[in-house]
């Protein structure tokens, strides 16, 4: 894995997830200024393309050239050079490194300086780029503001060192034993705001020959990565806190592939097509395609179509190629062990289109924005491709290699707000050229903090209060935050126009808030007073009293807490929290006066049960007091031990043990405990009551969950005899173990296993496949996405002229098979695979259907319009274009007679979801209505009148709860009344029953408990309109909703076969407890 690859990997969930975000967008995206109107308008921008495309050309290929850059690495007390100083340079760029011959792998830009000083890098391609040197007992030297031109044959930077830092030091090794010379060690800051690298230059060390490295870093949360070209990428994260640090490293040997790219049919090599793969580090991405390799380094061909992979995890690679005017349809499977290396692999392409165009400045059309990442994504089937390399000078950015399809083009840059829905694309048979993408330079927030500290300045938003239109602009806020220097001096930016907290938190933990408003300029000379604020400190030790090394520590206001979208764009590694020392020690600073939930979290982001939580999977509350300016010190935190062990042996068919085979342990947990484990447990905020809930069935398909992989625990080799052993394990927890061998051709694994089992025996089987052809009208069907269902999840995007695809190395079993394309669906329920057998299938397409059908005011029966209808089908397959077609200001929507038509609605089961998006961002739920439906092929299905509850705004600090939940759901699926014993039930579920509306809990001690109302009750009728007629999706909208202090409601519910009737009147949200069941 490349040194940066999971800061990128974090930057690219967030870009998906951000477009994801927008894509519920219930309005039009706004015009951008400067774009030409009229009639005129498509000729104005053609013949803008056409000027800067000859200007483009005037200036020629040369500045294209590699270059050379030298320099200095010198001391900052007395400016002599730094021998053995490590130097780094990075360009500002998803992909990196550079290589020196055409089809092979790149190599980080990295040197060592000489006795004076003096470095040199070779082939650096021209570009922006930011620049580190390290060097033992100095913090790093860094720079982001290298820009290599390509006009000069060499360019010279200098660096300085500053004695200080602390030291982050360990060993590598590799898994068989050994240390590892030459290995490149670098950090990348996870609190610089640095998503994609343009903003901190990643200081790097080389081990020594005993496998040592050490670096000086200040305090911070860094992400630890690997370099090797022998060896597959190790990424750790890690935390300095006024100490030393120590992180020992092991690395499995890498394969390597080499093989020629050819164009189908014809078999002439291509030249200069870029080579990616993807392999087990990447999980199980799906459909989903993406054209960055998994250590994020993209490799050229030669002139010959041949090229040369790296540092390929052992397994199965999927690897794939463009280039322009070809693409790969689908990745190739290269099955590779451990240090192996293949060769003799043929990539044949197939036509494909380039997308290119220009990133202009929004208010200055003739301009150019450099440097700025550009990529395509789309949602059906789901893909992103990013550009060969960020924009040149004149802002021109090319995408290779690209399917037919419907596409959104954007761009993400250092000094630009991002613009992640900046051009729609519709390709057919001919390249694009004619991108335009706007972008806008936002403003900047200058000032200082005092006293002068090295403080952390970043903003904060309230997402409850968010606007529609306001979304992109508000995501600038998550990328946007800087270190003030040595003076106290910050500029951050670019920011949108909005209102915002400033906020500086400094070292020591001082801190310091300012609310701001940006409109429409910059903002100057702003102070930010740091205020010294509470501490508390301890240790975190296990069951056993053994320190806790390695892990962190986390505490999160309870009292006014709100979401903030930094935070969330960060994910679970970027939302604060302090290490613990090689001691178990801790110390948490700058925490405000107030109650806080502690938890205490491992390397992945996972909550730890307490000591004495038994066998939970998420550890119970912990709530500790902090008291304005009192620092608090020896408290201990005593988590669940993982001392659990499994052991056995790895056998093959025949019984023989099987060597070098992977065998990894993961928790065996439904995704609801996932999520708990990752957010840790709910704390009631003041006022807020506790909840006594009903009791639920089993959920077969909550507990139908594969743990992502990343959540797993650490893989293990097998040794010359077949022997594994896994260790650090939950006692009392359930695992499940699953071993693959045979390069990926064989699997096994056995379930509901508890630590410190021994003997375990896995039996691998050899994998299956399936492989089919998908037809529309006799004819074969060319672009579809493939989803299975069963012992293996997977699914696939096809691109194929003869409709065929190929699934290969799932486990035996019987699958569901789904079909999706343009044209309609394909569904085969009962699908059995055997062992070493690809199974065959046919598959021909049914037609969509359309749902109509008007919504009206249950109250008043006057028309609701502008409701978002979106469709969900039982099956989970939602169509994406539903949201592609909402980003673009369309999707489908009720008119102003609140009639509605969506089209390419899958034959089956489904609810049709009538959303009003702005009650939705503004917290008020956002659901109006709901109705089933069940749809044949090519049907058109009106669903008739349906009864909708708009629900009124209520200003947050008006809004009240009648103290109830309610669901939606089928008896058979029903609450269950507290105490209730699912086993003596017997009740069998009937697939065909129609849904009704259940209470799932009650606030202890709140409006509707003091009515006597339980979960499990039915409710029959809402302010004496039957359900049945209302509709239980509208009268939970109608319980549910936004609803002001003293409104009443009257519920008829049943219970047992008896029926009573209760008026509720709603209290305030942040009523106060008065003590009974529940309380504190």
């Amino acid at each position: 894995m490349s040194k940066r690859n999971l800061a990128i990997g974090g930057g690219l969930v967030a870009l998906v997830a951000l477009a994801l975000f927008l894509l519920l967008r219930g309005e039009q995206t706004p015009e951008t200024e400067g774009e030409p109107e009229g009639p005129d308008a498509a000729e104005q921008r053609r013949e803008l393309i056409e000027r800067k495309r000859a200007a483009r050309d005037e200036l020629g290929i040369e500045r294209l050239a590699p270059r050379v850059v030298t320099g200095l690495v010198a001391r900052e007390s007395d400016g002599k050079g730094v021998p053995g100083a490590v130097v780094l340079l990075t360009r500002k760029a998803i992909t990196q490194g550079g290589s020196a011959q055409p089809g092979q792998p790149p190599a980080p830009l990295h040197a060592v300086t000489d006795d004076a000083g003096e470095f040199s890098l070779e082939s650096v391609p021209p570009g922006r780029y930011v620049i580190s040197a390290t060097a033992a007992g100095y913090l790093p030297g860094q720079r982001n503001d290298v820009h290599i031109l390509g006009g000069r044959q060499d360019q010279r930077v200098t660096l300085t060192l500053a004695a200080g830092g602390h030291r982050l030091s360990g060993t590598v090794s590799d898994i068989g034993g050994g240390p590892i010379e030459e290995v490149l060690v670098s950090v990348n800051d996870m609190e610089s705001g640095n998503l994609f690298g343009v903003r901190f230059a990643p200081p790097a060390t080389l081990t020594d020959e005993e496998g040592h490295y050490e670096l000086y870093l200040p305090n911070g949360s860094y992400v630890l990565n690997t370099f090797h070209p022998d060896y597959v990428g190790a990424v750790r994260i890690t935390q300095i806190m006024d100490g030393p640090r120590t992180e020992d490293l092991e690395l499995v040997p890498g394969a390597s592939i080499e093989g020629v790219v050819v164009a189908r049919g014809s078999g002439k090599p291509i030249g200069d097509a870029i080579v990616t793969f993807m392999d087990g580090r990447n999980g199980n991405t799906g459909a989903f395609r993406i054209n960055i390799s998994a250590d994020g380094r993209m490799v050229r061909t030669d002139a010959k179509g041949r090229f040369h992979l790296q540092g390929v995890q052992p397994g199965v690679a999927q690897v794939e190629a463009r280039a322009t005017g070809f693409g790969s349809r689908e990745a190739v499977a290269v099955p590779v062990g451990i240090g192996e290396t293949v060769t003799g692999i043929e990539l044949e392409l197939d036509e494909a289109f380039t997308v290119s165009g220009f990133v202009v400045p929004k208010d200055d059309l003739e301009g150019a924005v450099e440097g700025v990442m550009v990529g395509a994504y789309s949602l059906s089937p789901p893909s992103l491709t990013v550009a060969v390399a960020p924009t040149d000078a004149d802002g021109y950015f090319e995408i290779l290699g690209m399917p037919p399809g419907n596409y959104t083009v954007g761009a993400l840059g250092e000094e630009m707000l991002p613009n992640i829905s900046g051009a729609a694309v519709v390709l057919r048979d001919a390249d694009v050229t004619d991108v335009l993408v706007k972008m806008d330079v936002g403003h900047r927030i200058r000032g200082r903090v005092e006293p002068a500290a090295l403080a952390k300045v970043s903003l904060s938003i309230d997402m409850g209060e968010m606007s529609l239109g306001k979304i992109l602009d508000a995501v600038s806020v998550a990328f946007a935050r800087t270190t003030a220097d040595a003076t106290g001096a910050f500029d951050l930016g670019p920011v949108a126009d909005g209102k915002y907290t400033l906020i500086a938190d400094a070292p020591d933990g001082s801190h310091a808030e300012l609310e701001v408003e940006v409109a429409g300029s910059d903002l100057e000379g702003l102070v930010l007073p740091l205020e010294s604020r509470a501490s508390v400190s301890g240790v975190v030790v296990d069951a056993t009293g053994a320190p806790q090394p390695g892990l962190t520590v986390r505490f999160q206001a309870v009292d006014g807490q709100s979401m903030d979208l930094g935070k969330m764009m960060r994910g679970p590694f970027g939302d604060g929290g302090v290490p613990t020392g090689d001691d178990g020690s801790y110390v948490a600073r700058g925490l405000e006066a107030g109650r806080y939930s502690v938890i205490v979290r491992d390397q992945k982001a996972r909550a730890i049960p307490w000591a004495d939580d038994g066998e939970a999977t998420e550890p119970s509350p912990l709530v500790v007091e902090v008291v304005e300016g009192v620092d608090r010190s020896g408290l201990e935190l005593r988590v669940q031990a993982r001392s659990g062990v499994l052991a056995g042996t790895v056998v093959d068919a025949s019984g023989g043990p099987v060597a070098d085979a992977w065998v990894t342990a993961s928790l065996q947990i439904t995704g609801e405990q996932l999520g708990a484990m990752m957010t840790g447990p709910k704390v009631p905020k003041p006022g807020e009551r506790e909840r006594r809930r009903g009791v639920l069935p089993p959920d077969d398909e909550g507990d139908d969950f594969e743990l992502p992989g990343f959540f797993a625990e650490k893989p293990v080799l097998t040794d010359e005899l077949g022997r594994f052993t896994v260790t650090g394990l939950r006692p009392g927890q359930r695992y499940t173990i699953v071993a693959e061998g045979d390069k990926g051709g064989a699997r096994g694994r056995l379930e509901d296993l508890r630590p410190d089992e021994e003997g375990l025996v896995i039996a691998l089987e050899a994998v299956a496949g399936i492989t089919g052809v998908v037809t529309a009208e006799g004819k074969p069907v060319e672009q579809y996405t493939v989803k299975l269902e069963g012992p293996s999840r997977r699914s696939k995007s096809v691109f194929a002229k003869d409709g065929r695809f190929s699934i290969e190395r799932i486990d035996p079993g019987e699958y569901r098979v789904a079909i999706t394309a343009e044209l309609g669906v394909a569904r085969k329920e009962e699908v059995t695979v055997e062992a070493e057998q690809l199974t065959e299938l046919a598959l021909a397409l049914e037609d969509y259907g359309t749902i109509e059908g008007k919504l009206v005011d249950v109250a008043t029966g006057e028309p609701i319009a502008g409701m978002m209808a979106l469709v969900q089908p039982d099956t989970g397959d939602v169509d994406p274009s539903q949201a592609m077609a909402m980003l673009m200001g369309g999707g489908t929507k009720t008119g102003g007679d609140g009639r509605f038509e969506a089209k390419k609605v899958a034959p089956g089961k489904g609810l049709v979801v009538f959303l009003d998006t702005a009650a939705a961002l503004s917290g008020g739920g956002g659901t109006v209505a709901a109705k089933g439906y069940e749809i044949d092929a090519g049907q058109t299905l009106d669903l008739g009148t349906i009864n909708g509850v708009l629900t009124e705004r209520v200003d947050p600090a008006e809004r009240g709860t009648y103290g109830l939940g309610v669901t939606v759901t089928t008896r058979a699926k029903r609450p269950r009344p507290p105490g209730t014993k699912l086993e003596d039930e017997g009740e069998e579920a009937d697939p065909d029953a129609t849904p009704r509306l259940w209470v799932s809990y009650v606030e202890i001690g709140g409006p509707a408990d003091e009515e006597g109302v339980q979960p499990g009750d039915e409710v029959v009728a809402v302010d004496g309109q039957p359900v049945a007629m209302l509709s239980p999706h509208a009268a939970e909208v109608r319980i549910e909703g936004q609803v002001k202090v003293g409104e009443q409601i009257s519920l008829d519910l049943e219970r047992e076969g008896s029926g009573r009737s209760v008026t509720i009147e709603a209290e305030p949200k942040e009523a106060k407890k008065e003590g009974g069941e529940g309380g504190p």
